[in-house]
């Protein structure tokens, strides 16, 4: 095993912790992106009028749009 320095330590954890929070980042952008592949297909279907009796899917686009909304607001 190599012996580091203190400073290319902290360097190297510094780096770390960079690419972490970019990964983090890039999840959230993914999980909205899929988010809004659903909405866009629920749409398509509600276009097509069809739902359930108790609107089953207008209530689970109106949830997922304010979910995206409230995304949207946190980046």
């Amino acid at each position: 095993m190599t012996k580091v320095s203190d400073e290319q330590y902290i360097k190297d954890l510094e780096h770390d912790i960079d690419m972490l929070a970019t990964m983090v980042l890039d999840l959230r952008k993914e999980k909205t992106k899929v988010k809004q592949e659903i909405l866009d297909r629920i749409q398509n279907v509600l276009y097509q009028g069809v739902d359930t009796e108790s609107q089953d899917l207008d209530l689970l686009r109106h949830d997922l749009e304010l979910e995206i909304i409230k995304e949207s607001k946190n980046d």
